[in-house]
């Protein structure tokens, strides 16, 4: 089985980012996600680490030795029997997940740094919550209006309008950014007969 975790963990300043002490932290509850995969952050808090005591315990501890407050605020945790498992990690602020079924390492990377710099809600637009997509509707109809159009071509346009909102927050839609011909994620993976099943962005 193949698994792959984030986690955020924040403090206050971006000096403490470079403490050896926070950072062997981050990393050691990273491990622990991995390997023992809790159910949500209380459980997470509550595993023990290398030393005996709990992630909470040692949260705790990393606060007294560095003087600043620090806080594990979510994590995220990606297996598979048989999909490809990518991951990024874009300096210390923004990190992704990705799951494909079929492609390799390489197109698995090469997705998760495209969700990194390109933030999309989520995969296709059925994924889009039916409240956002009413909303836009709405904003598009009421310009529409707006400028003069006629309402016979009110609906049509609105319509238009909300393609061009989906190509841009939705992963397959996105145009995939090392592609200079502006081909869509969905295009790159038809190529590589290659399917998203799941990612996670945190930043």
């Amino acid at each position: 089985k193949r698994q792959v975790a984030v986690v955020e963990i924040n403090c206050e300043t971006d000096f403490v980012t470079k403490n050896d002490d926070f950072r062997a932290f981050v990393d050691a509850v990273a491990e622990v996600t991995l390997r023992d995969a809790p159910a949500d952050l209380d459980a997470l808090l509550a595993l023990n680490m290398a030393n005996g005591q709990s992630v909470e315990q040692n949260r705790r501890e990393c606060i007294a030795k560095i003087g600043e407050n620090v806080n594990v605020r979510r994590f995220a945790r990606l297996a598979t029997p048989t999909g490809v498992l990518g991951s990024y990690l874009h300096g210390t602020r923004i990190g992704v997940l990705v799951e494909l079924e079929g492609g390799d390492a390489e197109l698995a990377r090469d997705i998760a740094m495209h969700i990194a710099a390109s933030r999309p809600l989520c995969i296709s637009p059925d994924q889009v919550p039916a409240e956002l997509i009413a909303k836009e509707k709405e904003i598009y109809a009421a310009r529409a209006v707006a400028e003069g159009k006629p309402d016979a071509m009110i609906e049509k346009i609105a319509d238009g309008r909300l393609r061009k909102y989906f190509e841009a927050v939705t992963l397959l839609g996105q145009p995939f950014i090392k592609a200079e011909d502006k081909q869509s994620v969905e295009k790159l993976l038809k190529a590589h007969q290659a399917k998203v099943i799941r990612f996670e962005r945190f930043e």
